[in-house]
């Protein structure tokens, strides 16, 4: 069932690109200027012709569901930045402190913990080495967001997790930590990567070959984890994705496999076209999935798989109409299987520009499923009021209700400096 459930997220239509209101921004990841003379909103020169830079975030997130008494979560960094040129280029040192929520197993509640997330230097600029900590969340250079994740979740709402090229890298979850980073930059627009990651572990190899320029960005990524240690069973995982984009359409493509010594591989693979129209755009998705559903029967000479190889696919589409310069309608619907299971699904949503900073959306939706055990069909209805009133502050309220009774509410607010 879970696995099943994964599926029809992976199969969801994205968001249309045109819309405002209503869509989450892309997850916080820090970014600091390569040269003191570029605009930065917090840099202080200093008088030795470096400088010192300072971002970070602030988000709290309140969630209430009919099956949850209540989950508040309040997350929050602060990452400063020293960079001074040198003979081999510009050296940065970087120092970030994050805290975030942790639910102890001993003490049964949540706790707060601070710790220091980053602390590494970088030198160089068309060559450049890294090494020291990096955040987990975005340190490994095989963080690939492709210019902009591929959103998963509802047709146009976002969910909680992106498609497999937003490289969460669910099977390396020590991806970044204690590592050892080259970069090297070509003028054809070709940048080569190669890294040493998670050498607090086993050690984890990672290298990435990108290119970006004439509306092209295109990346290909390799890793392989236990390079330091003596496991007989090491994981492997590639990733690769294609950006295309053009005065009025896009598109976007991903493919990612993932497999342990002897057993078969599991991919994911999607495309994604958007094109704008002069009254309309349309978005057209489309996803494969193969997993191996068996179990390993395991001895000393090595593992044996017994089961079968799972196959899934999923297609969607929406249409978003411009009704007014404030008012916006989008209209999808999707469909896909996966094994014995499948489902299908349709919803149209209102957006509303009451002024420049603030949004409102209703959105309507019908989902059908069907199990192993029978079909099951429900609806629901939600509503959702969007705050940006500038300066890196976004706020949301979103009430949720289920044709089965149940019931959600999200708020969210967001500082970014």
């Amino acid at each position: 069932m879970l696995r099943f459930a994964a599926f029809l997220v992976a199969v969801a239509t994205i968001l249309p690109a045109g819309n405002t209101f209503g869509a989450e921004d892309p997850p916080y990841r820090p970014t600091f200027p390569s040269e003191c003379a570029q605009t930065f909103s917090l840099t202080v020169r200093t008088a030795d012709g470096g400088c010192l830079s300072i971002t970070g975030f602030i988000e709290g997130t309140f969630f209430k569901a009919t099956y949850d008494t209540g989950i508040t979560r309040l997350v929050g960094g602060a990452f400063v930045s020293g960079l001074q040129e040198t003979d081999f280029g510009p050296a940065q040192a970087v120092v970030g402190i994050t805290q975030q929520p942790y639910f102890d197993m001993a003490l049964g509640e949540t706790i707060w913990r601070e710790e220091v997330s980053d602390a590494y230097v970088t030198i160089g600029d068309a060559i450049s080495i890294t090494a020291g900590k990096r955040n987990l969340e975005w340190g490994s250079i095989a963080t690939i967001y492709n210019e902009e994740p591929f959103w998963l979740g509802d047709l146009f709402q976002p969910g909680l997790a992106p498609f497999a090229n937003d490289n969460r890298w669910d099977y390396y979850p020590y991806l970044g930590g204690h590592v050892v980073q080259v970069s090297a930059r070509l003028p054809s627009g070709i940048t080569l990567q190669a890294a040493l990651e998670g050498l607090e572990g086993t050690g984890i190899a990672v290298g990435v070959i990108r290119y970006d320029g004439h509306g092209v960005n295109a990346y290909v990524a390799g890793i392989v984890d236990d390079v330091l240690g003596d496991s007989r069973y090491r994981n492997f995982q590639t990733n690769s994705g294609l950006s295309i984009e053009t005065e009025n359409a896009r598109i976007r493509a991903h493919a990612t496999t993932w497999w342990t010594d002897g057993v078969d591989p599991t991919f994911n693979a999607g495309l994604i076209v958007e094109r704008d129209f002069d009254l309309f755009d349309v978005t057209l998705s489309g996803g494969l999935h193969g997993q191996d559903d068996s179990s390993m029967v395991c001895s000393w000479s090595g593992c044996t798989p017994v089961g079968r190889y799972t196959l899934g696919w999923g297609v969607g589409a929406t249409l978003g109409l411009d009704i007014t310069p404030i008012v916006r309608n989008e209209l999808g619907a999707s469909v896909g299987a996966y094994d014995a299971g499948g489902a299908a699904r349709a919803a149209d949503k209102l957006t509303v520009s009451l002024t420049e900073s603030l949004g409102v959306s209703g959105e309507f939706g019908l989902i059908h499923s069907r199990y192993d055990s029978g079909f099951s069909t429900y609806y629901y209805a939600s509503t959702r009021l969007d705050w940006r009133p500038g300066a890196g502050v976004t706020a949301s309220a979103e009430a949720k209700q289920y044709s089965t009774g149940t019931y959600e509410l999200v708020t969210k607010m967001e500082k970014r400096f």
